[in-house]
């Protein structure tokens, strides 16, 4: 940090960050002992807040390298076993950007104009590249991990330096695909994979899947915000499963461009709200908004919907979209047709929430009607069938948050309680992706 700022402006810098203020005569002396002093007695949330913080406003490879090592407490899930296996594989390769030039290649990944260099004849890290590989031309691809520090890097480093290996731009054919099936040897091992998550052009775009983390396969056909009847579906065409909706289709929206691993964010859904029928450009944020809600029925769904928007209305349109009244199963039969039977517990749920590394996070708000009868008389049947479809909601990989109709009793309840959970996700997200 205070590489960034001047002497005379670090006094308000660190107060700015979270950390204590002091005499601006002892940043003039220090300005790296000036922080260092005001860092000390940090615990472990206080450190990690405030690189985040720094994060926010001073992009930095190097700290945010160190800050995915020390959320994993210096113990990556790649071993250094299976970090050799990789390295093993990757020596191999004759040109390991691809078709792309190095310092292309590594400019996805780290500021290579801005890094220092290594070698005290050179200033930043693209002189050094260009040194090494249009004058000299004497880096193989040992040397090119070996100044990367491939080994010691962090677990998210290495997994975006691989989904770069095998990206479209860089190689694609059965060069790409023998390449993902050498490396998934060595990755499954500490079990994580390299999945198809997208497309470009026809040719897959691959990035790492890990056990335990979201739900396989990639969403298509989100059909949401239903406001009346249950639509009626069928297969358009069976073997590529295109659902077509031949009743009822102007009860719901259906989202049906497929979403990468980076999940559903509003300003995605804002994109795809514009380019439908009979939707005006004129203020398509608010439009969308009131028809989302116009499928929320209680109150307390209201009052969510409305808080989670309001309260991250500066962070849109990247914020992740929470989605009313999705359908995640569906029976073409009624509940008479089948005789009372339920195929599924619960069709529709309340809330959804498309997040990167195919987390879907499944939020409902529980009335009276989940445990008791209509009466009002508590029913253990009831509530055994709804933790049933949780179970089995979790054991594809989803996740299943409840929230108590009595817990949401007002407006500012309502806010005070999606600000805490919305904040501890989110949290969770970060340490999941390391930054």
């Amino acid at each position: 940090m205070s590489a960034h700022v001047k002497a005379y402006d670090l006094v308000e810098a660190c107060k700015g960050l979270g950390l204590g203020g002091g005499e601006e005569a002892d940043a003039w002396q220090s300005k790296a002992k000036y922080v260092k002093s005001r860092l000390s007695g940090l615990n472990r949330d206080e450190l990690i807040q405030l690189a985040r913080n720094v994060l926010g406003r001073w992009d930095s490879f190097s700290l945010r390298e160190d800050l995915r090592r020390f959320l994993c407490d210096n113990q990556p899930q790649l071993s250094l076993v299976t970090r050799q296996r990789l390295y093993d594989e990757l020596i191999q390769l004759p040109n390991l950007p691809g078709r792309l030039d190095l310092a292309t290649f590594l400019g996805e990944l780290m500021p290579v104009d801005s890094l220092p260099s290594l070698e005290l004849r050179f200033e930043t890290f693209m002189e050094e590249i260009f040194q090494h590989t249009e004058r000299n031309d004497d880096w193989d691809s040992s040397e090119i991990l070996a100044r990367i520090n491939f080994m010691g890097s962090s677990d998210e480093f290495i997994y975006e330096f691989l989904g770069l290996l095998v990206h479209p731009t860089v190689r694609e054919g059965t060069e790409q695909s023998d390449l993902v099936d050498a490396l998934n040897r060595s990755l499954r091992v500490d079990g994580a994979t390299l999945e198809e998550v997208d497309e470009i052009s026809g040719v897959p775009v691959y990035g790492i899947v890990r056990p335990g983390v979201g739900v396989r396969g990639r969403p298509k056909n989100l059909i949401f915000a239903s406001r009346g009847p249950k639509p009626e579906i069928v297969l358009a065409d069976a073997m590529n499963n295109d659902v077509q909706i031949v009743r009822n289709a102007e009860y719901v929206l259906v989202y049906d461009r497929l979403m990468a691993s980076s999940g559903l964010t509003w300003g995605d859904l804002i994109d795809w709200w514009t380019t439908q029928p009979d939707v005006t450009t004129e203020n398509p944020d608010r439009a969308l908004f009131l028809r989302l809600r116009e499928s929320l029925m209680s109150q307390p769904e209201k009052w969510f919907f409305a808080a989670y928007y309001r309260l991250f209305k500066d962070r849109l349109p990247d914020w992740p979209a929470l989605i009313p009244q999705v359908y995640l199963h569906f029976d073409p039969k009624t509940i008479r047709e089948l005789a009372g039977r339920r195929r599924f517990v619960t069709q529709r749920m309340d809330f959804l929430l498309l997040l990167r590394n195919r987390r879907r996070v499944v939020i409902e708000i529980d009335g009276v009607q989940h445990y008791a009868e209509e009466n009002g008389t508590a029913s253990p049947a009831r509530y055994a069938e709804m933790v049933r479809g949780d179970r089995l909601l979790r054991l594809r990989g989803y996740e299943v948050y409840r929230f108590g109709g009595k817990e949401l009793t007002s407006p500012a309840a309502t806010r005070d309680i999606v600000r805490e959970f919305t904040d501890a996700l989110m949290e969770g997200e970060a340490a999941l992706t390391g930054e």
